[in-house]
C-alpha cells in the first residue's frame, strides 16, 4: 500500500515525534482486565457470556474496550448499557439513566436502584435540582425535547450474578420503553417538569417519529457480531473508533523531558474542528475488524457503514468517507498504531475468554490494510424502517448512485460490499461489487 512518508504528512519533526511517542491503544490496564476476568466485575462477564448464548441479534450485548478512559463499554442496540470500570481496588458499574425519560415509571425505577445502592456521579453535566427532579435541555428554539436525569453509579467488592441479572432486567426494560416504535409522546411526569420548570415560556416539541432506533448503529452492532470469524474471514474488534491525539499535557510533560521545542505542539492544530481542518485526516471509521487467513491474521479492515439515503449524501456521505478512508489508511504513524493496537486487543479478549483459541500473531509489518463501504437496508426490528424518512442505502446505491459510487471507489481504491438481508436475520450475506484494480492495489496493502 502507498503509505505516505511523514513529509508528505507536512507535519514538523517535534510534531510527528510526538504523535509516534503518544500512547493510542484502546486496550485496560491489567487492573481492570483482572477484575473484568476474576474480580469483583466477573459477574457481569459471566452474565454477558451466558446471556448471548441465546439472545436473537436484536438482544446481544457488545462489548468493547476503552483503555482511553480504561473502562469496559457494553452496549444494547449500539447505545451504551453499562460502562464498566474500577475504583480504589472496586469494581463500579455506571449507566445514564436518561434512557429512561420515556418510561412511565421511570421515578419508581429511580427509587429501586438506589435501594440497590446506586446513587448519582457528579459532574458538570449532571448538576441536580433540589427534589432530585428531571432537568431539562432548551434548545435555541425554545423548544424542550429531552431531559437529563443522570448518570447512576454502583461500586462493590464483588458484584454478584443476582445483582447482575436484576440489573440487567431493570435496563432492558428501560431500552425498551427507549425504542418503541414511532409516533411517542413526552411522558406524563417530563411534560409536567416542563411546565413547572418554564411555565408558558417555551412549547414542548410536536409529537415526532422515534429517531432513537437509528438503522446505522443498529445495523453496525448487528454487524459487529456477524464479523466473528478467527479462521477465515473478518473478526470485528471496534466500533466507532475515535482517533485520540496527545493532549497539551502530555505534550508539557514530554516537552519537560525533552526540551521547550516541543511546546509548539498543538493537538487542535493536528486535529482541526468543525468550521477549520486540521493538519491530519481523523476519519474514525464505524467497523475496525481483523482479516484472518488460516487463523492468522493477515490484515485490518477500515470499514464504513451506510444504512440510509440520508447517510449517503453529502456533505458527509460517501465521497467524504472514502476519501477519508484513503487518507487515514495511508498515514504511516496511525497506521502502526491501529495495527498494533489490534494485536493487542486480540490477546486481552483471548485472557476474557472472548476468543477460544490461541492466535498466532505475524509481524506487524506484515499487516496489510483494507477499505471498505459496506451497504444495508434501512429496516430494524419493532415495526420502525427508516424509509419513511428518505429510504435504504442499498437501494439508494443501486437506483441512483451506483456507477458514481464505484468511480470513487477505484480512485479511492475501496471495496464496496452490501448486503440485502433484513436485520434480524440470524444469517446475513454480504455481497462484494466488482471492482477495477489497478497495478499498484489489491485489494488490501
Amino acid at each position: 500500500m502507498d503509505y505516505m512518508t511523514t513529509e508528505d504528512l507536512n507535519l514538523t519533526e517535534e510534531e510527528v515525534e510526538v504523535l509516534k511517542a503518544h500512547n493510542d491503544s484502546r486496550t485496560i490496564s491489567p487492573e481492570l482486565l483482572d477484575e473484568f476476568t476474576t474480580g469483583s466485575l466477573s459477574a457481569f462477564r459471566k452474565f454477558i457470556m451466558d446471556h448471548n448464548k441465546t439472545a436473537g441479534v436484536n438482544d446481544k450485548l457488545m462489548v468493547l474496550l476503552r483503555g482511553n478512559s480504561d473502562s469496559i463499554i457494553v452496549y444494547r442496540h449500539n447505545h451504551v448499557f453499562w460502562n464498566l470500570s474500577t475504583s480504589y481496588h472496586k469494581g463500579k458499574v455506571s449507566f445514564s439513566f436518561n434512557h429512561a425519560r420515556y418510561s412511565p415509571n421511570w421515578l419508581e425505577t429511580l427509587e429501586i436502584l438506589r435501594t440497590m445502592g446506586f446513587d448519582y456521579t457528579h459532574g458538570k453535566s449532571e448538576r441536580l435540582k433540589k427534589n432530585d427532579a428531571i432537568q431539562l435541555n432548551r434548545r435555541d428554539d425554545g423548544t424542550i425535547t429531552g431531559g437529563s436525569i443522570g448518570v447512576l453509579s454502583c461500586t462493590k467488592a464483588k458484584f454478584d450474578k443476582g445483582f447482575v441479572r436484576v440489573l440487567y432486567e431493570i435496563i432492558a426494560q428501560i431500552f425498551d420503553d427507549f425504542f418503541k416504535p414511532s409516533p411517542r409522546t413526552l411522558t406524563d411526569q417530563f411534560r409536567k417538569a416542563v411546565e413547572n420548570e418554564f411555565p408558558g415560556e417555551v412549547a414542548v416539541s410536536a409529537n415526532k417519529p422515534d429517531r432513537s432506533t437509528n438503522p446505522e448503529k443498529r445495523w453496525q452492532q448487528r454487524l459487529f457480531f456477524h464479523y466473528k470469524n478467527t479462521e477465515n474471514g473478518y473478526f470485528a474488534y471496534d466500533l466507532e473508533y475515535s482517533q485520540a491525539f496527545p493532549p497539551q499535557g502530555f505534550v508539557k510533560k514530554y516537552a519537560e523531558e525533552h526540551g521547550d521545542k516541543y511546546l509548539a505542539v498543538n493537538w487542535k492544530s493536528l486535529k482541526g474542528s468543525k468550521d477549520e481542518p486540521g493538519k491530519l485526516t481523523t476519519n474514525e471509521p464505524d467497523i475496525l475488524a481483523i482479516k484472518f487467513e488460516k487463523g492468522v491474521p493477515k490484515a485490518i479492515a477500515i470499514i464504513e457503514v451506510k444504512s440510509t439515503r440520508g447517510a449517503c449524501d453529502d456533505p458527509s456521505g460517501i465521497p467524504d468517507h472514502l476519501k477519508g478512508m484513503y487518507e487515514y489508511s495511508r498515514n504511516p504513524i496511525f497506521m502502526e498504531k491501529r495495527i498494533n493496537d489490534a494485536f493487542e486487543m486480540l490477546e486481552q479478549y483471548k485472557t476474557i475468554e472472548f476468543i477460544d483459541k490461541e492466535i498466532e500473531l505475524p509481524d506487524p509489518k506484515t499487516i496489510k490494510v483494507e477499505r471498505v463501504l459496506l451497504l444495508t437496508n434501512d429496516t430494524v426490528p419493532d415495526g420502525y424502517s427508516a424509509k419513511e424518512f428518505d429510504g435504504g442505502a442499498v437501494d439508494y446505491y443501486r437506483n441512483e448512485i451506483k456507477y458514481s459510487t464505484i468511480e470513487l471507489a477505484e480512485k479511492y481504491k475501496c471495496e464496496i460490499w452490501y448486503t440485502d438481508d433484513i436485520y434480524t436475520a440470524e444469517e446475513l450475506t454480504i455481497k462484494k461489487e466488482k471492482i477495477k484494480r489497478n497495478d499498484e492495489f489489491d485489494g488490501t496493502r
